[in-house]
């Protein structure tokens, strides 16, 4: 059974990925809370022109580039199990 996700461990992947589709280093992270129909469904962030939206319940985070089109498309609790371990491994 895989562990729910902390809003904070998406946040940081969000931002490393800003990072890596060239956002400064500085950059302010606005955040926003999705509510749908009454019930709380995701989170939008945007840094400078890059935007991602968190999807909780299909477990996606699409990144959105300057112009508004898709860059990138992840599995958030696929991403950071893989860093997870990752990071176990390292500590053995």
């Amino acid at each position: 059974m895989s562990r729910p996700l902390r809003t904070n461990e998406v946040r940081q992947l969000v931002l490393q990925t800003f990072l890596a589709m060239g956002a400064a280093e500085d950059c302010d992270l606005h955040e926003t809370v999705l509510i749908r129909d009454g019930i709380y469904c995701g989170h939008r962030f945007a840094a400078s022109t890059l935007q991602a939206v968190w999807f909780i319940e299909e477990d996606e985070l699409k990144f959105y580039d300057a112009s508004g089109h898709v860059a990138q498309i992840l599995r958030p609790s696929e991403k950071l199990a893989v860093e997870q371990s990752s990071a176990t491994a390292r500590a053995a």
